[in-house]
């Protein structure tokens, strides 16, 4: 028994060695969207509060709770936030395998195979290429992991043991790491209360108690510092109910790296299928349902998860980004139903030939997850590889180049790639995008539908559009991120008051071009309209 669980435990290490491994190989990478919310660190760490520009009260980020956590990195010095993105990134993709391990053993109460079951888990879960990328891309993706399957864990804890009420605080934590977190708040909430039909204790209540007090703190603070209750990032992204939107969820969801993972949701809810018909043989429904409820509770937050990435229609990031955070419950599911369903355990097994050939084919498909993911990761490695080449070159040169251009450490800079840009750029960022601009969310503009005349009335000192060719033109904005520069062509204010200064290549026919307002149209500022004017810029006198 001792060398049992030695050999365990070297197996599970190894499989953490692989984790680390496995992460190693995309540190080197950080994606522009991160240094959104590395903004918001670093001006949390100067004392500037939560902001992406000191003194505009709008949250462009998706995670407060990942810029808190950085903020203490960006106060050691400047690009604390990318090395603290990296170390927390690791420590939590490990600790979502820990928990994930643990997880299974909590699903398998009492599995003679357990410590089995979630030895597959942790081999399993080394090779999960899409968690192992975003955990460390800079992103809050391995944090939401491990607050979420540390959630679970303990709420199947307490439901086991009747007592504690910790796990409402971890559900309250999924809602400030991440605005979806509301939606796993309901089935989370139900499971507790439903656990133990007819029967309310002080636990309970305190459950009920500190989830709601946490959530209404959270909301408050963010209504009474912001104005709204849920990022502008979610309203600027909302684009309403469209049926093109839903093929492309579907696509996302069905295609490159995420295509492993929803053949294996799909497989989980077969296998929880029957494991619920095998009870109904002995038990009634109530109580069938309830020997599965713990299976269920999980197959419930991935079904919302898979649900809001075909809402939303997917993402243009590599390696199923919205996805990857449910990694950990997706394969601790996976084992733990095929365990429960597996003809042949160790003490029923009517000879060692049939415990081997069940391992066989266990290694078989661990075997083949793995070549799966080292597909998708090699795919990923080549992406980011170039995709990180690119950023460098044209956001935070341009970041640079206006830097060196700018007169004042107020000038304000019209661009919709923000993450560099707000990060490194001492000017202030207006983004045209309207991710970080609450005007031009409210206008409904966002997402490259805004008015020029919006951004001109800022005046500000630079724009940067996009182009197909090195030089800005109609012509030359036929396709890509370039189609949404041809309403600022068409803006007389525009094309009368700003020249072209330089161009950075990005890749395959893009180009960021970089405009700056003319120097005759500076010295007449004090003769034009003033700032906020109401008068339209792109409409002739």
């Amino acid at each position: 028994m001792a060398q049992a669980r030695a050999l365990r435990r070297s197996l599970l290490i190894l499989a953490g060695a692989l984790v680390g491994a496995h992460a190693t190989v995309f540190l080197g990478f950080t994606i522009d969207d991160a240094f959104i919310t590395f903004t918001y660190a670093k001006n949390l760490a100067l004392g500037h509060g939560p902001v992406f520009v000191p003194g505009v009260h709008v949250e462009a980020t998706s995670s407060m709770l990942w810029a808190v956590l950085l903020a203490p990195f960006e106060a050691v010095g400047s690009g604390g936030a990318i090395i603290g993105s990296k170390v927390l990134g690791m420590l939590s993709l490990v600790g979502a395998g820990a928990v994930g391990v643990l997880l299974v053993e909590e699903l398998l109460p009492s599995h003679p195979q357990a410590k089995v079951a979630s030895l597959y888990f942790g081999f399993l879960f080394a090779g999960a290429s899409p968690l192992v990328v975003w955990a460390t891309y800079g992103m809050e993706n391995g944090v939401v992991a491990l607050i979420m399957t540390a959630a679970v864990l303990l709420l199947l804890r307490e439901r086991r043991t009747q007592r504690g009420y910790l796990s409402a605080f971890l559900v309250f934590l999924l809602v400030a790491v991440r605005p979806e977190g509301y939606m796993y708040v309901l089935p989370l909430a139900g499971f507790r209360l439903l656990a133990s039909p007819g029967r309310r204790t002080v636990e309970d209540m305190r459950w009920v108690g500190l989830l709601c007090g946490c959530l209404v703190c959270y909301e408050v603070f963010g209504f009474a510092y912001y104005g709204h209750l849920l990022p502008n990032t979610v309203a600027a992204k909302v684009g309403g109910v469209s049926s093109s939107v839903y093929r492309r969820g579907l696509v996302y969801v069905l295609s490159g790296a995420a295509r492993l993972y929803s053949g294996l949701l799909a497989f989980s809810c077969a296998t929880l299928l029957l494991l619920l018909l095998r009870s109904l043989r002995s038990r009634t429904f109530a109580e069938a349902l309830r020997e599965v409820g713990s299976f269920a509770l999980v197959l419930a937050l991935l079904a919302i998860q898979w649900a809001f990435a075909v809402a939303v229609g997917g993402d243009w990031m590599p390696s199923a980004r919205f996805l990857s955070s449910t990694i950990p419950l997706l394969l601790a599911l996976t084992v733990s139903t095929v365990f429960m369903l597996a003809p042949c355990r160790v003490a029923t097994c009517r000879s060692p030939r049939e415990a081997r050939t069940w391992h066989v084919l266990g290694v078989t498909f661990l075997g083949l997850f793995w070549l799966a993911n080292l597909h998708s990761a090699r795919q990923t490695f080549a992406f980011q590889s170039r995709l990180q080449g690119a950023e460098d070159r044209a956001l935070l040169g341009m970041a640079t180049l206006i830097n060196r251009l700018a007169g004042s450490a107020r000038t304000v800079v019209a661009c919709s790639d923000i993450g560099r840009m707000g990060y490194y750029l001492t000017g202030e960022v207006l983004d045209w995008w309207g991710l970080a601009d609450a005007e031009i969310t409210q206008k409904g503009q966002s997402l490259g539908r805004v008015d020029p005349a919006v951004v001109l009335q800022r005046e500000p000192e630079f724009i940067v559009l996009y182009s197909n060719e090195r030089t800005l033109r109609v012509e030359a904005t036929h396709s890509d991120m370039a189609v949404y520069s041809t309403r600022f062509l068409d803006c007389p204010g525009f094309v009368q008051n700003y020249r072209q200064v330089a161009s950075l290549y990005f890749w395959d026919a893009r180009w960021h071009v970089l405009f700056r307002r003319n120097a005759a149209r500076v010295a007449a500022r004090s003769t034009g309209p003033s700032r906020g004017s109401t008068r339209d810029p792109c409409r002739t006198a």
